[in-house]
């Protein structure tokens, strides 16, 4: 059997077992005794690939008998506390069950806010698009790509940013086919005058290929209109990456809030800092001149040089406690949030919330105070 053969029946094997885990599910929960069972048999099943039963799970959430239901509920809740079971149930808004696709909804809008309701209809809307794109052989990979990266947005809270890619996606899907539906009747036309056209003299025989090469120039990849917005979506990428990384390491290494005076720093860690300030200048003044991307690739620029190379540098005395370093990455981490708060506040805060809050008076990013050691440079 070959491979695309043998994953086909591998599929195929694994959504049959999961209908005997929903028969079993609804059959077995009424038994003593025979929950832990179903549970464990829902968890090995869900641990190569939870999409099965994510949609299992979606369509006994509501269902008739309360502890069906119950137990449904609360094994989703297990399976989507993990990202790739919340993405299987971003998946299911485009399930064939119309059942799965209502529940997946009305479980995304519980999670993450009403704004669920209009991405899961604008994602609809887009697969279908892309589908009758695909049978009229109008280029659409890149604008998949930009569907795909919208759902990661989505799922990183950040939703105004993955509604307008969304959205992006469906104006892109638009202009196509109109262009599509347009240079084909054109082409049409120009075929079918093409013999009297060349009786008359007007153009010669060769007017055929021209044409044709104008139909297959419809074929090919059009990624400019695509092209920035995934670059950008990248780089945002790459800085939550570096954020979420730098935090890591401050909730590792201190117990209490690093305090030390700048006098008292070392000559690495006060010139790290330094260089902090200049980044602060540069990113604020992109930020309110309204030059978003420029001001995201500037950030991103400095956590992947001067930030990266620092944490090397410093990662043995940071491990062991010394105030000076730990000082340094907890500053440059704090700062480095808060300059990502006003163009990707959700990201922001939930970074935040995980790892700086422990040490913080203020209950959110976007009102904790700059740090002290900076301010005294910027004074």
């Amino acid at each position: 059997m070959s491979d695309s053969g043998k994953t086909a029946n591998h599929a195929s094997i694994r959504r049959r077992e999961a209908e005997r885990i929903e028969a079993a599910l609804v059959r077995s929960i009424q038994i003593p005794g025979e929950r832990g069972r179903i549970e464990r048999r829902v968890a090995r099943h869900a641990q190569e690939n939870p999409s099965e039963m994510v949609s299992v799970l979606l369509r006994n959430c509501s269902h008739r008998n309360k502890r069906v239901s119950a137990v449904s509920r609360e094994l989703l809740d297990r399976l989507t506390a993990e990202r790739k079971g919340m993405r299987a149930v971003l998946d299911d808004i485009v399930h064939p069950d119309r059942e799965t696709r209502d529940a997946a909804v009305l479980y995304l809008r519980e999670k993450k806010g009403i704004y669920a309701i209009t991405y899961a209809a604008f994602l609809e809307h887009t697969e279908l698009m892309v589908a009758l794109s695909k049978n009229k052989d109008i280029p659409v990979s890149d604008i998949q790509a930009l569907v795909e990266i919208s759902k990661e947005m989505f799922l990183d809270g950040e939703m105004m940013e993955a509604l307008k890619d969304i959205a992006a996606s469906i104006d892109f899907l638009k202009h196509r086919n109109r262009a599509a539906d347009q240079l084909k009747g054109y082409v049409t036309e120009m075929l079918r005058l093409a013999p009297d056209l060349t009786r008359l003299g007007v153009y010669d025989g060769r007017i055929e290929e021209p044409l044709k090469k104008a139909i297959n120039a419809t074929k090919a990849p059009a990624l400019d209109e695509t092209k920035e917005i995934i670059e950008i979506r990248g780089v945002e990428s790459s800085i939550r990456y570096s954020l979420d990384r730098i935090a890591k390491v401050v909730r590792a290494s201190n117990k209490l809030k690093p305090a030390m005076q700048m006098e008292q720093m070392q000559g690495d860690d006060v010139m790290a800092i330094m260089k902090l300030k200049d980044v602060l200048g540069s990113v604020t003044h992109l930020t309110m001149a309204g030059k978003r991307s420029e001001s995201l690739r500037t950030l991103q620029d400095y956590l992947k040089n001067e930030c990266s190379e620092y944490l090397s540098r410093a990662k043995s005395r940071v491990e062991a406690g010394e105030q000076s370093a730990s000082m340094t990455v907890y500053t440059m981490g704090l700062v480095s949030l808060k300059l990502t708060s006003a163009m990707m506040p959700q990201t922001a805060e939930d970074i935040y919330q995980k790892y700086y809050r422990f040490y913080e008076v203020e209950p959110s990013i976007h009102i904790v105070p700059w740090p002290e050691a900076l301010m005294k440079l910027l004074a």
